[in-house]
């Protein structure tokens, strides 16, 4: 498998392959040139970091930090609440509900449970998450979501549009925003992310073996995949890609 990841915190481009990072004079036009040699490769995925949405959307660190001081300042959490939060260590946000999470449960299985500290622990998940729910579910026809938004469409009409013969083009994303959906309706290419219904979306992971096809004869029952199609999969709160290799192999890009 061959990973490509850009990260751009420090003002610089790292380009990778595998675990080296490669040399280059020009790392830009170097991730270029790899990412149009995978794109004519029949099986290929690309892993959508953090880093990928942070121009419009707050990286993990950067929502940590505002919502501990909304925390701190916030008048209607009970005290409780702000002492328990005050005790958790750590700058990730995954983590912190993580723990919190584990404190429920363990609350729970008690006999007789403390009812102000159940109390607080549900009170401050619900904060975290509710706070998290708002940042990331920004105006996406925004001013601030628009750059991003363009880079979003600009790849997927690199990558997406691909030969028949070739596997259509796997996305997972770690990301909990919505512009790859919105990316992709506004250059009305297919996606497949497993939920399936009309009013009401239902997730089915079985729909990730569905072939999309159309039709290309009227009286016959011959069919070919659509070429614009793209299989987005959501990986919510995983630390954790694994690839597994299929006889023809699986090349993959990490951005962000």
């Amino acid at each position: 498998m061959n990973d490509v990841n850009s990260n751009n915190q420090t003002g610089q481009i790292h380009f990778y392959q595998g675990s080296e990072a490669l040399k280059t004079k020009n790392s830009l036009d170097a991730i270029k040139q790899k990412m149009a040699e995978f794109s004519n490769v029949k099986n290929v995925s690309f892993l959508l970091g953090a880093g990928v949405s942070s121009g419009a959307i707050l990286d993990m660190k950067g929502m940590h930090d505002e919502i501990s001081q909304d925390i701190n300042k916030n008048t209607n959490l009970e005290d409780k609440t702000k002492d328990l939060y005050k005790k958790l260590s750590g700058d990730n946000l995954e983590k912190v509900l993580g723990v919190l999470y584990a404190k429920k449960h363990f609350l729970e299985g008690t006999i007789k449970p403390d009812k102000t500290e159940k109390d607080s622990v549900n009170e401050l998940i619900n904060h975290i998450q509710d706070q998290m729910f708002f940042k990331i579910n920004i105006d996406l026809l925004g001013e601030k979501a628009a750059e991003t938004l363009s880079l979003y469409k600009k790849l997927y009409q690199k990558v997406a549009l691909r030969n028949k013969d070739l596997s259509r083009i796997n996305i997972f994303t770690t990301n909990n925003d919505l512009f790859n959906e919105k990316a992709l309706d506004n250059l009305n290419i297919n996606y497949n992310n497993g939920f399936g219904g009309g009013l009401e979306r239902v997730f089915n992971p079985a729909r990730f073996n569905y072939t999309f096809s159309k039709k290309i004869d009227a009286n016959l029952e011959k069919f070919e995949p659509l070429e614009n199609m793209v299989y987005l999969y959501k990986l919510k709160f995983l630390n954790y890609w694994v690839a597994l290799k299929n006889n023809t192999g699986v090349s993959g890009f990490i951005l962000g």
